[in-house]
């Protein structure tokens, strides 16, 4: 939620992680507003993420699938958020990603 905030975008924290309380799924943990696109977020928190989801150097995104099943894409929250902007915004002569500052402290 703070990056979203820091950011310029609004975020609002489903109380207790139950979306209920946002009016959504009670699997949804955080509502984001993009651009009037509403955003549904589970969050997941954990001490270590395996290495081969994490986006590698030179990548912009990682791209995980099991067998048979819909391929999920894996971004930096910074990133995504950019991308979110310039792609509401139709800014082709936006900074590429990699331009960005990596996080929003």
């Amino acid at each position: 939620v703070d990056i979203f905030k820091q950011a310029g975008v609004e975020c609002k924290r489903a109380y207790g992680s139950n979306g209920e309380a946002l009016g959504e799924a009670a699997t949804v943990d955080n509502v984001a507003n993009l651009h009037n696109q509403k955003l549904r977020i589970q969050a997941k928190s954990r001490k270590r993420i395996a290495g081969f989801m994490k986006v590698p150097e030179g990548a912009d995104a990682t791209i995980l699938k099991e067998d048979r099943g819909v391929p999920i894409i894996i971004m930096n929250l910074p990133d995504f958020i950019h991308l979110a902007k310039r792609l509401a915004l139709g800014s082709p002569d936006s900074p590429p990603l990699d331009a960005q500052p990596d996080s929003f402290e």
